[in-house]
């Protein structure tokens, strides 16, 4: 397999964005679709949400889409002939030599490289001719069309796979509604008490900052990012961490494996589980589950409550709920036998969500390793061809 480094302005157009007047734009799906970035990708195709009746560049349908500012990059395929604004770029290689398929994984294998081009203080961005001079190998049209393929399998399990993780996430609501009726009121009947009744509730704090020995430590530290950013109802690492003299010489206290804990200031109502012994700042409520509510109940509940908490929160400068306004909430007690069922069906269902995330990024990292492994293979082929060739061995291709 003869495998050439070309540029890719030898091989493709390459044609920058340019932005319509403001008044052409409507969301009315009158004239052509719009884009303008990375905010209007798909997952392989740009979604419409806006249309312009005065195109200033057009691509056409099948072009390679790419973002070239803020994030510098991303790609997608034009479903349809459409306007592309100053965000991104079009990249239409000649198909004579260079598949169009081929020519998307070609970028998207590069696309560390452009990111270093990236220029601007506001913001990362290239030009076309950033995009003109990458470097890319190029097999035969045939090789082309098989790396493709493979690529794009590689690509559509990693997709259905995320889809399916989401899903997993979906049902999780669902299955508490299922199971113990709508939060918002309590139609099973079930007996209710108030928070402070059946957990107990512990505050954070935040050791000194200046005090560089406070920090880096064993022990993890949660802060409200730590939980907003989570997908999974557990929380087992923590970007800070502190020391004991961090722990010992602050107000916050170490909370066991197991205990709820909610967002309780400015960001409310965000809960997760301590799936390891950690502290927090004071930017939540800690609740210690007693021997009639599960972690696991009574952190969905506290999710779907959510709305609730908002409202009963006070503050000027930014909302908090404190500690005795929490504990005087009431919840419903469902018997720990249905509690511990619940419990149980969303260790499963995290259990095939772990593996479903592990697989999909798994995927990524196939997906992203794989041009440069099939190149190599059907280089070592070649070579065993030509030497064959060379001993007057005929083999079928």
């Amino acid at each position: 397999m003869k495998v050439k480094s070309v540029s890719l302005g030898e091989i493709a157009t390459v044609v920058a964005g340019q932005s319509p007047p403001g008044s052409t734009y409507n969301e009315t799906g009158l004239g052509m679709p719009f884009f303008q970035g990375k905010a209007d990708f798909g997952d392989i195709h740009p979604i419409a949400r806006k249309w312009c009746t005065s195109p200033k560049r057009i691509a056409e349908e099948g072009d390679i889409l790419i973002s070239i500012r803020a994030p510098v990059g991303p790609t997608n395929i034009a479903l349809e002939q459409c306007c592309i604004g100053r965000g991104l770029a079009i990249i239409r290689p000649n198909e004579a030599i260079a598949l169009r398929s081929f020519g998307h994984w070609s970028v998207v294998h590069r696309r560390a490289e452009l990111i270093t081009k990236g220029r601007g203080s506001t913001f990362a961005a290239i030009g076309k001719n950033d995009l003109k001079s990458l470097k890319i190998l190029l097999p035969s049209l045939d090789e082309q069309r098989r790396i493709a393929g493979i690529l794009d399998r590689a690509a559509r399990i990693e997709r259905l796979r995320a889809q399916a993780a989401d899903r997993l996430h979906a049902f999780a609501p669902a299955l508490f509604v299922k199971m113990f009726g709508d939060p918002a009121g309590n139609p099973m009947g079930w007996k209710v008490a108030r928070i402070g009744d059946v957990c107990t509730v512990i505050g954070g704090g935040t050791p000194r900052r200046g005090n560089e020995a406070y920090f880096g430590g064993p022990i993890l530290w949660a802060t409200p990012t730590d939980v907003t950013a989570l997908t999974d109802l557990f929380i087992a690492r923590t970007k800070e961490s502190i020391t004991e003299m961090g722990l010992r010489e602050s107000s916050a206290r170490l909370i066991p494996a197991g205990a709820v804990l909610l967002t309780s200031r400015a960001t409310i109502g965000y809960t997760a589980i301590a799936a390891r012994p950690m502290a927090t700042n004071q930017g939540f409520a800690n609740l210690i589950c007693g021997d009639r509510l599960t972690p696991e109940y009574l952190a969905c509940w506290l999710r779907a409550r959510r709305d609730l908490l908002e409202r009963m929160a006070g503050g000027t400068t930014f909302k908090e709920i404190s500690k005795l306004t929490l504990k005087g909430i009431e919840i419903p007690l469902p018997p720990l036998v249905i509690q511990g069922k619940h419990a149980r069906i969303l260790e499963i269902l995290r259990g095939i969500s772990t593996c479903a995330t592990v697989a999909s990024e798994n995927a990524s990292l196939l997906t992203d390793s794989l041009m440069d492994r099939l190149l190599r293979e059907g280089k070592r082929k070649e070579t065993v061809l030509a030497a064959q060739r060379k001993r007057g061995i005929t083999c079928s291709p």
